[in-house]
């Protein structure tokens, strides 16, 4: 199995996000523990919602990439370079990679209430499959840096039957 880690599948606010929605019940519950008004019941209760908590975390942290097993292209999905997920790409009827850059706005939550539309711009990148004619176009992924699409164009190119076209 061959395969290249890419970057993280969620920027640092979707992560700061996640873990303030899903935690914040987790730490009431501690509370409760710690004053003692908890009983038997709830502490299995608690029990299982930290460890809902432990999963949900390790995926906020999840690595997204490209692997081949065999002969064919996944998407894959790592947490500490252990694929967990992985998602086939049919590449059989593409001969062609391209990667479109295009220019992207997110909106960041419970920012403040002076300027309630605050946001990040940011570039990121597609890799899109194509077929000979340039009629058929599958997006296999986004990426955000450029040095990691450079990574997964020479990845797809040096283990499969594709070719790199540069389109401007």
């Amino acid at each position: 199995m061959k395969k290249v880690i890419l970057e993280y599948n969620f920027s640092f606010h979707q992560k700061n996000i996640l873990a303030l929605c899903i935690g914040m019940p987790i730490v009431i519950a501690f509370i409760f523990i710690i004053t003692g008004n908890i009983n038997a019941k709830e502490f299995f209760l608690l029990v299982i919602l930290f460890i809902l908590f432990l999963i949900f975390i390790s995926i906020t942290f999840l690595k997204v990439g490209l692997t081949k097993i065999k002969t064919d292209l996944w998407k894959g999905y790592f947490f500490w370079s252990r694929l967990i997920l992985k998602q086939k790409i049919d590449i059989s009827k593409a001969s062609k990679i391209v990667a479109l850059k295009s220019r992207k706005y997110q909106k960041l939550a419970w920012i403040s209430d002076v300027k309630p539309d605050s946001g990040t711009e940011y570039y990121s990148y597609n890799l899109y499959i194509l077929n000979d004619s340039y009629t058929k176009r599958d997006v296999i992924m986004e990426l955000k840096k450029k040095a990691n699409v450079e990574k997964a164009i020479d990845f797809l190119t040096k283990n499969f039957d594709l070719r790199y076209e540069k389109i401007n």
